[in-house]
């Protein structure tokens, strides 16, 4: 039996509030640890980005727009899409109940994805 490769390219997602971002910090240093050969990437809600812009454990930190109205939430939904299906992460990583961070991490189509979707039902 062959031991899968570690991921090379995670996707953290955190759409929870300002708190939320804060305290995931060591979630995205345990990551950096775990795969010291990793791109560690974090999505957010706008504007909570700068709180972590500068953490050393992370590749990139990503944003997208809190709204709403569910066409334009849908509409962001399928453009961000686009964007994490081109990077090709290997894990997906929510760290939310929410169905739109189960959503996001389902269209990335990354091979291993951990998320939960609003009802509590594994996805």
């Amino acid at each position: 039996m062959t031991t899968p490769a570690p991921p090379r390219n995670i996707l953290v997602i955190q759409l929870g509030d300002i708190g939320d971002v804060v305290v995931a910090s060591p979630t995205f240093r345990a990551f950096r640890e775990t795969f010291p050969d990793a791109r560690v990437t974090v999505l957010v809600r706008k504007g909570y980005g700068s709180l972590i812009a500068g953490d050393p454990h992370l590749f990139e930190v990503l944003e997208v727009t809190k709204t709403r109205s569910k066409l334009l939430e849908a509409s962001e939904n399928f453009r961000l899409a686009g964007r994490l299906r081109r990077a090709r992460y290997d894990l997906v990583f929510d760290l939310r109940t929410g169905d739109r961070g189960a959503i996001l991490a389902f269209l990335s189509r990354a091979p291993v994805k951990v998320a939960f979707g609003g009802d509590g039902a594994f996805w």
